[in-house]
Protein backbone atom coordinates (compact mmCIF):
# COMPACT_ATOMS: atom_id res chain seq x y z
CA UNK A 1 0.00 0.00 0.00
CA UNK A 2 1.35 3.28 -1.21
CA UNK A 3 0.13 6.52 -0.14
CA UNK A 4 1.82 9.98 -0.18
CA UNK A 5 -1.02 12.45 1.20
CA UNK A 6 -2.85 10.03 3.22
CA UNK A 7 -3.47 10.29 6.86
CA UNK A 8 -2.73 6.40 8.21
CA UNK A 9 -6.21 5.54 10.41
CA UNK A 10 -8.36 2.09 11.45
CA UNK A 11 -11.95 0.43 11.71
CA UNK A 12 -12.45 2.57 15.38
CA UNK A 13 -11.23 5.85 14.12
CA UNK A 14 -13.33 5.39 10.35
CA UNK A 15 -17.01 4.90 13.28
CA UNK A 16 -16.08 8.10 14.15
CA UNK A 17 -16.65 9.80 10.70
CA UNK A 18 -19.76 11.75 9.84
CA UNK A 19 -22.41 9.95 7.72
CA UNK A 20 -21.24 11.44 3.79
CA UNK A 21 -23.72 13.66 2.05
CA UNK A 22 -25.36 13.34 -1.42
CA UNK A 23 -24.19 15.60 -3.95
CA UNK A 24 -26.70 14.52 -6.73
CA UNK A 25 -29.98 12.70 -6.75
CA UNK A 26 -28.66 9.09 -7.53
CA UNK A 27 -25.96 9.87 -5.61
CA UNK A 28 -25.86 7.00 -2.62
CA UNK A 29 -22.32 7.74 -0.76
CA UNK A 30 -21.76 4.83 1.79
CA UNK A 31 -19.91 4.95 5.48
CA UNK A 32 -15.92 3.76 4.48
CA UNK A 33 -16.57 1.35 6.79
CA UNK A 34 -19.73 -0.09 5.89
CA UNK A 35 -17.80 -1.36 2.32
CA UNK A 36 -15.29 -2.99 5.13
CA UNK A 37 -18.33 -4.51 7.07
CA UNK A 38 -19.77 -5.58 3.50
CA UNK A 39 -16.93 -7.38 2.09
CA UNK A 40 -15.24 -9.21 4.98
CA UNK A 41 -17.89 -11.93 5.51
CA UNK A 42 -17.04 -13.20 2.50
CA UNK A 43 -13.42 -13.55 3.65
CA UNK A 44 -14.25 -15.69 6.29
CA UNK A 45 -16.90 -17.93 4.84
CA UNK A 46 -14.23 -18.62 1.97
CA UNK A 47 -11.33 -19.93 4.93
CA UNK A 48 -9.33 -16.77 5.30
CA UNK A 49 -8.38 -14.78 8.10
CA UNK A 50 -7.76 -11.39 8.21
CA UNK A 51 -4.00 -10.32 9.50
CA UNK A 52 -2.22 -6.90 8.96
CA UNK A 53 -4.71 -4.27 7.90
CA UNK A 54 -3.58 -0.90 7.00
CA UNK A 55 -5.38 1.91 6.26
CA UNK A 56 -5.52 5.43 5.36
CA UNK A 57 -7.69 8.72 4.54
CA UNK A 58 -7.52 11.17 2.37
CA UNK A 59 -9.08 14.67 0.41
CA UNK A 60 -10.49 16.05 3.73
CA UNK A 61 -11.48 11.92 5.29
CA UNK A 62 -13.60 11.69 1.75
CA UNK A 63 -11.61 8.94 0.02
CA UNK A 64 -10.57 5.88 2.05
CA UNK A 65 -7.52 3.09 1.09
CA UNK A 66 -7.38 -0.05 2.49
CA UNK A 67 -4.70 -2.99 2.66
CA UNK A 68 -5.23 -6.84 4.20
CA UNK A 69 -3.25 -9.61 4.30
CA UNK A 70 -5.27 -12.55 4.16
CA UNK A 71 -4.54 -15.90 6.17
CA UNK A 72 -5.38 -19.24 5.14
CA UNK A 73 -4.43 -22.65 6.32
CA UNK A 74 -3.89 -24.43 2.91
CA UNK A 75 -2.57 -21.64 1.31
CA UNK A 76 1.21 -21.48 0.46
CA UNK A 77 1.19 -18.04 -1.07
CA UNK A 78 0.56 -14.53 0.38
CA UNK A 79 -2.71 -13.18 -0.69
CA UNK A 80 -3.92 -9.62 -0.09
CA UNK A 81 -7.25 -7.53 -0.32
CA UNK A 82 -7.28 -4.01 -1.31
CA UNK A 83 -10.43 -1.32 -0.57
CA UNK A 84 -11.23 1.78 -1.71
CA UNK A 85 -14.15 4.11 -1.58
CA UNK A 86 -15.12 7.74 -2.05
CA UNK A 87 -17.89 10.31 -0.93
CA UNK A 88 -16.59 12.82 -3.50
CA UNK A 89 -17.35 10.56 -6.48
CA UNK A 90 -13.45 10.62 -7.61
CA UNK A 91 -14.14 6.33 -8.00
CA UNK A 92 -16.71 3.68 -7.31
CA UNK A 93 -16.16 1.66 -3.99
CA UNK A 94 -13.77 -0.74 -5.21
CA UNK A 95 -12.33 -3.98 -4.19
CA UNK A 96 -8.93 -6.18 -5.47
CA UNK A 97 -7.76 -9.26 -4.30
CA UNK A 98 -5.03 -12.17 -5.28
CA UNK A 99 -1.62 -12.64 -4.62
CA UNK A 100 -0.42 -9.43 -7.05
CA UNK A 101 -2.86 -6.17 -5.78
CA UNK A 102 -1.58 -2.63 -6.23
CA UNK A 103 -3.31 0.32 -4.44
CA UNK A 104 -2.36 4.15 -3.88
CA UNK A 105 -4.28 7.32 -3.35
CA UNK A 106 -2.72 8.23 -7.03
CA UNK A 107 -5.94 6.17 -7.71
CA UNK A 108 -4.35 3.20 -8.98
CA UNK A 109 -5.53 0.17 -8.43
CA UNK A 110 -5.26 -3.30 -9.49
CA UNK A 111 -5.33 -7.01 -8.42
CA UNK A 112 -5.92 -10.37 -9.78
CA UNK A 113 -9.87 -9.94 -9.64
CA UNK A 114 -11.48 -6.70 -9.22
CA UNK A 115 -14.85 -5.43 -8.55
CA UNK A 116 -16.04 -1.87 -8.44
CA UNK A 117 -19.74 -0.59 -7.58
CA UNK A 118 -21.07 2.98 -8.17
CA UNK A 119 -22.53 4.87 -5.51
CA UNK A 120 -25.92 4.15 -6.42
CA UNK A 121 -28.98 3.20 -4.42
CA UNK A 122 -28.71 -0.24 -4.08
CA UNK A 123 -24.87 -0.39 -3.23
CA UNK A 124 -25.08 -1.61 0.17
CA UNK A 125 -27.53 -4.97 -1.30
CA UNK A 126 -24.84 -5.48 -3.84
CA UNK A 127 -21.33 -5.12 -2.25
CA UNK A 128 -21.49 -8.50 -0.38
CA UNK A 129 -22.88 -11.07 -3.47
CA UNK A 130 -20.52 -8.77 -6.01
CA UNK A 131 -17.46 -10.08 -3.41
CA UNK A 132 -18.32 -13.09 -1.98
CA UNK A 133 -17.97 -14.15 -6.04
CA UNK A 134 -14.51 -12.54 -6.21
CA UNK A 135 -13.91 -14.11 -3.47
CA UNK A 136 -14.42 -17.73 -4.60
CA UNK A 137 -13.04 -16.65 -7.67
CA UNK A 138 -9.77 -16.18 -6.34
CA UNK A 139 -9.78 -19.50 -3.75
CA UNK A 140 -10.88 -21.55 -6.97
CA UNK A 141 -7.32 -20.03 -8.27
CA UNK A 142 -5.55 -20.73 -5.12
CA UNK A 143 -6.60 -24.09 -4.84
CA UNK A 144 -5.35 -24.69 -8.29
CA UNK A 145 -1.95 -23.42 -7.25
CA UNK A 146 -1.78 -25.30 -3.84
CA UNK A 147 -2.58 -28.32 -6.63
CA UNK A 148 0.05 -27.27 -8.87
CA UNK A 149 2.37 -27.21 -6.46
CA UNK A 150 2.46 -30.28 -5.32
CA UNK A 151 2.41 -31.89 -8.98
CA UNK A 152 6.01 -29.36 -9.08
CA UNK A 153 7.23 -30.84 -6.16
CA UNK A 154 6.46 -34.42 -7.04
CA UNK A 155 7.92 -34.61 -10.39
CA UNK A 156 11.51 -34.80 -10.56
CA UNK A 157 14.02 -33.46 -13.39
CA UNK A 158 16.81 -35.34 -14.66
CA UNK A 159 20.51 -32.98 -15.61
CA UNK A 160 19.50 -33.21 -18.94
CA UNK A 161 15.60 -32.08 -18.37
CA UNK A 162 17.42 -28.83 -16.59
CA UNK A 163 19.52 -28.14 -19.39
CA UNK A 164 16.74 -28.40 -21.84
CA UNK A 165 13.87 -26.94 -19.93
CA UNK A 166 16.25 -24.21 -19.64
CA UNK A 167 16.70 -23.19 -23.16
CA UNK A 168 13.18 -24.03 -23.88
CA UNK A 169 12.43 -21.05 -21.16
CA UNK A 170 14.80 -18.22 -23.22
CA UNK A 171 13.30 -20.02 -26.38
CA UNK A 172 9.74 -18.91 -25.71
CA UNK A 173 10.44 -15.73 -23.58
CA UNK A 174 10.01 -17.10 -19.89
CA UNK A 175 13.68 -15.58 -19.41
CA UNK A 176 16.27 -13.70 -21.27
CA UNK A 177 19.18 -16.04 -23.15
CA UNK A 178 21.33 -14.33 -21.25
CA UNK A 179 19.83 -15.82 -17.63
CA UNK A 180 20.46 -19.24 -19.19
CA UNK A 181 23.99 -20.13 -17.87
CA UNK A 182 22.93 -18.11 -14.44
CA UNK A 183 20.06 -20.29 -13.93
CA UNK A 184 22.43 -23.48 -14.76
CA UNK A 185 24.45 -22.48 -12.01
CA UNK A 186 22.44 -21.41 -9.70
CA UNK A 187 20.78 -24.80 -10.32
CA UNK A 188 24.37 -26.89 -9.46
CA UNK A 189 25.06 -24.51 -6.09
CA UNK A 190 22.09 -23.34 -4.91
CA UNK A 191 21.88 -19.94 -2.88
CA UNK A 192 19.71 -20.85 -0.48
CA UNK A 193 19.45 -24.23 1.38
CA UNK A 194 15.78 -24.10 1.12
CA UNK A 195 16.27 -24.58 -2.34
CA UNK A 196 17.86 -28.33 -1.41
CA UNK A 197 14.77 -29.19 0.24
CA UNK A 198 12.91 -29.73 -2.85
CA UNK A 199 16.01 -32.64 -4.65
CA UNK A 200 16.09 -32.11 -8.37
CA UNK A 201 12.54 -31.35 -8.59
CA UNK A 202 10.66 -29.18 -10.76
CA UNK A 203 9.56 -26.70 -7.77
CA UNK A 204 13.14 -26.53 -7.34
CA UNK A 205 13.29 -25.55 -10.98
CA UNK A 206 10.89 -23.11 -10.56
CA UNK A 207 12.81 -21.25 -7.47
CA UNK A 208 16.03 -21.05 -9.48
CA UNK A 209 14.26 -19.59 -12.49
CA UNK A 210 12.53 -16.88 -11.03
CA UNK A 211 15.29 -16.19 -9.05
CA UNK A 212 16.89 -14.68 -11.35
CA UNK A 213 13.72 -12.20 -12.22
CA UNK A 214 14.82 -10.16 -9.11
CA UNK A 215 15.85 -6.80 -10.54
CA UNK A 216 13.58 -7.02 -13.48
CA UNK A 217 10.56 -4.87 -13.83
CA UNK A 218 6.81 -5.56 -12.74
CA UNK A 219 5.62 -5.73 -16.38
CA UNK A 220 8.48 -8.25 -17.73
CA UNK A 221 7.68 -10.53 -14.80
CA UNK A 222 4.47 -10.12 -15.39
CA UNK A 223 4.72 -10.88 -19.49
CA UNK A 224 7.16 -13.87 -18.17
CA UNK A 225 5.45 -15.44 -15.72
CA UNK A 226 2.80 -16.96 -17.49
CA UNK A 227 4.63 -18.86 -19.86
CA UNK A 228 7.16 -20.13 -17.41
CA UNK A 229 3.96 -21.64 -15.73
CA UNK A 230 2.99 -23.19 -18.93
CA UNK A 231 6.61 -24.73 -19.61
CA UNK A 232 6.33 -25.81 -15.94
CA UNK A 233 2.76 -27.85 -15.39
CA UNK A 234 4.29 -29.27 -19.41
CA UNK A 235 7.60 -30.65 -17.29
CA UNK A 236 5.54 -32.10 -14.24
CA UNK A 237 2.54 -33.45 -16.40
CA UNK A 238 0.03 -30.72 -14.63
CA UNK A 239 -3.51 -29.92 -16.51
CA UNK A 240 -5.33 -27.25 -14.19
CA UNK A 241 -8.82 -27.68 -16.15
CA UNK A 242 -8.80 -31.50 -14.97
CA UNK A 243 -7.09 -31.04 -11.59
Amino acid sequence: MIYTKSTPTDLESLALLPEPTSTGRLHTPIPHRAVYEAVTPALRKAGFEIGRTQMALANGNARWFAELDLKSESETHGTKLVLRNAHDMAFAAGMAIGEHTFICDNLMFSGDVVIARRHTPRILADLPGLAEDAVNRVRSGIDTQERRWESYRAAPLTESQVKCALVDAARLGAITSNAVLPSLERWYHPEFEQETEYGDSVLRFQQTVTAGYRGSSYAAVTYRSPTLVKLLDSLAGFDAASN
